[in-house]
């Protein structure tokens, strides 16, 4: 099966109605649709009928039997002409809509301005230079029609699953020097069957997980990273260079909020709220609950003043985790007996940890330990989380000998931590003998109570 064109192709058909034509062989001087056509091929068909008239692609289905595959244009609006009796011709035609094509080629590119609605189809050039900033949701209506447009700035193309189809089902945001492959169909809906950036990178540049946060005087800036794009409110949107501002102006010192980027007409803007998200399982974007149009980006503890603090921030995109090494200035007391209660916690190795759902918590301790009084001390230590002692490991003994330090070491897990503000610490204790601690000294084989955290992010 192939499209073919051929001169002086003329039958006759007294076909009625809607029907395939039945070919009655060739007008004199002229050849048959089988003498240049085989069975199967494609081809631009003419009838004409006194006003009836018909112009549309056929497939030759037998030597003698058109088939009227599609109409482009007609005197029945376009559609199946309903042809009377009598004596028709049927040859091969050219259609105004393809030298129209042809013609396009042979016109210099032209420029229109972003809009609303960019009505390609009245453009006489097949090459369409867009300006402008203006979002685009339409290209106008008419059928059958191809262009090759560039886009000199960044406007977006907004997605529509009827009228304005692109690829990934997403909007996109142009950039200057973008081009695209638009057609229409016989609706004059529009598809966007091919879109290049002009620096080479995917149209969905990873629109989910492009930019990251930084603290800038005061203020937490979520700026480009690994990408400039993100979606909003179902919409591609570009990530300004200078980034986006968040102030902590309002916020409750303690009081655990979620930054959300939203579209104000003009720009990326940021804004807090105590509400929280949704996963939209379609794109895998986090959404404010109750707001399709904020898409989450932080979540964050003010500190005093109040103020942000990166200790206590996490972004939701390209979040490596975090890390925590506490080194405490001097030596601390454990508690004696049995049970840790009344022992002291040191503030220099506590932790605060901000977790997303499903993060993990992986926490070390090293240090030295020693008894007060020259008799044998036994040492114990364990993790505090969120205040409660965890994790009770037994470490040795000095010996007797307030010179002799027992190495310390113990390390834990956590999962299934709920999202919030976490803390890790570290108490000592011993179960026989008084005034256990945990010390470095002036003697050199002994190690400073150092307390590593690591937070692995959960796949999101």
């Amino acid at each position: 099966m192939a499209l073919k064109l051929a001169d002086r192709v003329k039958e006759t058909t007294t076909t009625e109605g809607t029907g395939d034509i039945t070919l009655a062989g060739a007008v004199n001087g002229f050849l048959a649709f089988s003498s240049r056509l085989s069975t199967g091929d494609i081809t631009f068909y003419a009838i004409v009928l006194g006003t009836q008239w018909e112009v549309g692609i056929g497939t030759l289905t037998a030597a003698t039997t058109l088939k009227r595959t599609t109409v482009l244009s007609s005197s029945n609006g376009d559609a199946l002409v309903p042809f009377a009796a009598g004596t028709k011709e049927v040859f091969i035609d050219l259609p105004g809509t393809l030298a129209d094509r042809i013609a396009d080629f042979a016109i210099s590119e032209a420029s229109v301005a972003s809009a609303a609605t960019v009505d390609l189809g009245a453009q006489n050039s097949r090459k369409i230079a867009i300006t402008g900033t203006t979002a685009i949701t339409s290209f106008g209506t008419r059928a059958h029609a191809e262009k090759l447009l560039r886009f000199t700035g960044a406007c977006t193309l907004t997605y529509d699953a009827t009228a304005l189809i692109l690829p990934g089902g997403q909007s996109i945001v142009t950039a200057a020097g973008d081009t695209a492959l638009a057609t229409s169909d016989a609706n004059g809906n529009w598809r966007i069957r091919h879109y290049q950036r002009a620096d080479g990178s995917g149209i969905l540049n990873p629109g989910t997980s492009c930019g990251t946060v930084t603290l800038s005087g005061g203020n937490l800036l979520f700026k480009p990273f690994r990408g400039n794009v993100v979606m909003v409110g179902g919409v591609l949107r570009t990530i300004p260079t200078a980034g986006v501002p968040l102030a902590p102006t309002g916020l409750t010192v303690g009081t655990r909020v979620y930054g959300y980027l939203y579209w104000n007409g003009t720009a990326l803007a940021a804004e807090t709220s105590t509400t929280g998200y949704v996963v939209d399982p379609a794109t895998g974007m986090a959404l404010k609950n109750g707001d399709a149009s904020r898409t989450l980006y932080l979540q964050t503890v003010p500190i005093a003043g109040p103020a942000f603090s990166l200790a206590q921030t996490r972004s939701w995109f390209n979040d490596p985790g975090q890390m925590v090494q506490l080194v405490a200035p001097n030596s601390f007391v454990g508690t004696g007996g049995s049970a840790y209660d009344g022992g002291t916690i040191p503030a220099s190795l506590v932790a605060s940890l901000l977790l997303w759902a499903g993060d993990t918590i992986e926490a070390a301790f090293t240090a030295s330990g020693v008894g007060s009084s020259p008799t044998t001390v036994n040492f114990a230590t364990a993790f505090v989380l969120d205040g409660s002692p965890v994790g009770d490991r037994g470490v040795g003994s000095n010996g007797g000998n307030d010179s002799t330090y027992s190495p310390v070491s113990i390390g834990a897990a956590w999962t299934g931590l709920s999202e919030a503000l976490h803390t890790i610490g570290v108490i000592g204790r011993n179960p026989s003998g008084n005034g256990a601690y945990f010390t470095y000294a002036s003697i050199t084989d002994t190690a400073k109570p150092t307390l590593r955290v690591n937070v692995r992010r959960a796949l999101t």
